[in-house]
């Protein structure tokens, strides 16, 4: 989420129009997030299909490798981020990531209860409107991928919490290593891997624009030594910052990727349950299905955009009146 150019997102996304929480702009980065949730959709679709064996490529899980690039562009946007305070920073992500969220899983998990496809209780209800399902319901979870949107909303708490008592440089470096050891209290090496590859773009985007190369190279470098020798899972990670280290040294910055970025975030929330509804209506036509369910994904993203994205725009002053 992947969220916003402001600071998260997967994503979380953002409007040229509105860009309130970053005056800085790193070419390239559109670009990565359309590559992003291109992968997210190709493992959900190929998931379905049956085609298991292929969600892979070159040993690397498509799906993983696009989420893990969704965290590390949240990681790097937060860094750069000029809100005028932590709580101001963390209020505008809420206000991106909420409204989209809500309408979806509003209609999801309305329509799982009156299908009877999963059990749903109140305590569920709640908890996975709050964006809190993967800490409390995380093998009963009602629209799987939205376990993304729990991740990004903790690291985004933290993230904050980092920036208000500062220098929040330090603090990054040490919750990347603190993430990168939960693993040995039993917590899912996954999960701890996303969180570290979101602190680790963040630390080297902390560093002044003409060394941010470096940083992100020695990253890179990091991080595909911890995969070789200690949890390989790890490589989706090293992967991602090793892209974002190569758009920003060649930014591939086209129209096509800003319009495709601006409504990554909600395309990442409307893709699954559209392909499972199609798939479950025509299963054996995983080609046309998938083709239309881009559509219709790309469809419902853009109205989705356009109904909730005046909650995260900023309050403009009117102008004053010339005489």
């Amino acid at each position: 989420m992947p969220l916003d150019r402001s600071g998260v997102s997967p994503p979380a996304a953002s409007d040229p129009p509105a860009r309130p929480a970053s005056a800085e702009r790193v070419g390239g980065l559109d670009a990565l997030r359309t590559l992003a949730v291109a992968l997210v959709f190709v493992h959900h679709a190929w998931s379905l299909a049956g085609f298991d064996p292929y969600v892979h490529a070159l040993g690397f899980p498509v799906g993983r490798v696009g989420t893990a690039l969704f965290v590390a562009l949240a990681g790097s946007l937060a860094a750069i981020s000029t809100a005028p305070s932590p709580a101001e920073w963390l209020w505008r992500r809420l206000c991106r990531i909420y409204p989209a969220y809500w309408l979806v899983m509003l209609v999801v998990l309305v329509g799982v209860a009156w299908s009877g496809y999963k059990p749903i209780g109140p305590a569920q209800f709640i908890s996975q409107m709050l964006g809190l399902g993967l800490f409390t319901h995380p093998d009963r979870l009602v629209h799987v991928a939205t376990w993304f949107v729990s991740l990004i909303l903790l690291l985004y708490c933290l993230t904050a919490l980092a920036k208000r008592l500062g220098p929040d440089r330090e603090i990054a470096a040490a919750l990347a290593a603190g993430c990168a050891a939960v693993p040995l209290l039993g917590v899912d090496v996954g999960y701890s891997a996303h969180a570290s590859t979101y602190f680790a773009a963040y630390l080297a985007f902390r560093a002044p624009p003409s060394r941010r190369g470096v940083w992100l190279a020695a990253v890179t470098v990091a991080m595909a030594l911890a995969a070789i020798y200690v949890w390989p899972v790890w490589s989706c990670g090293a992967i991602a910052v090793g892209l974002i280290g190569a758009a920003v040294a060649a930014p591939i910055d086209a129209p096509v990727f800003r319009q495709a970025s601006r409504y990554s975030y909600e395309f990442y929330l409307t893709n699954g349950p559209v392909l499972a509804a199609l798939f479950a209506a025509a299963p054996r036509r995983p080609v046309l299905v998938s083709l239309i369910a881009l559509l219709a994904s790309a469809a419902l993203a853009v109205a989705l955009h356009r109904a909730t994205i005046g909650f995260s725009a900023p309050r403009r002053q009117a102008a004053p009146a010339i005489a």
